[in-house]
């Protein structure tokens, strides 16, 4: 019989540097040209009083997930990572979006402490303890993706929590992280 060690499976992230600019509706708008091959059919009808999707979620899904894909536990929430860098001993609290490393789109953390990537159909969903992060702190990441301990992870999150505008998901986030510290 073969014994194999179980490593669970990493992902990487690093942030978003200030060249890469994000254009506002307006920007977009100025530059936007429809070609007549795009169909809104599904964005037409329906009142404020129906229950859908947040995002391009679908159907009465009310996970806030970004992926067209969305296979959420119930009761689980997500919000858009913006946060300072978690890894162990970093000290980078500039406050940054996160991408997945492997194809630069947006992470996003939930109330069950799960991260994912936004990519619709990408495998990237992780308990947050398996993700490892790089950050513009060149002296200290040295290149490295570092992963981010319980305490680490409590601070990022209690320090993101404003922006993330979701007291619930925070509150769940660090209870999660308080029960869960030897995990990490």
């Amino acid at each position: 019989m073969v014994n194999e060690n179980l490593i669970p499976k990493t992902e990487t992230v690093y942030e978003i540097k200030d060249e890469y600019k994000i254009p506002s509706f307006e920007e977009f708008m100025k530059s936007y040209e429809n070609d007549g091959s795009l169909n809104y059919d599904d964005l037409s009808g329906g009142s404020v009083g129906e229950v859908k999707g947040y995002g391009p979620c679908s159907g009465s899904c009310r996970c806030n997930c970004p992926r067209s894909d969305c296979n959420c536990e119930s009761g689980e929430r997500y919000v858009k990572v913006y946060m300072p860098c978690p890894a162990d001993g970093c000290g980078n609290i500039t406050r940054s979006n996160w991408v997945h490393s492997t194809d630069s789109y947006y992470i996003w953390i939930s109330n069950h402490a799960n991260m994912r990537c936004e990519k619709s159909y990408c495998s990237a969903t992780h308990k947050m303890q398996n993700w490892r992060f790089l950050c513009s702190n060149h002296s200290f990441h040295k290149g490295e993706y570092k992963r981010a301990n319980a305490d680490t992870w409590i601070d990022v999150v209690t320090t993101a929590g404003k922006q993330w505008g979701d007291p619930d998901l925070i509150l769940e986030l660090l209870i999660y992280l308080q029960t869960h510290k030897s995990e990490f």
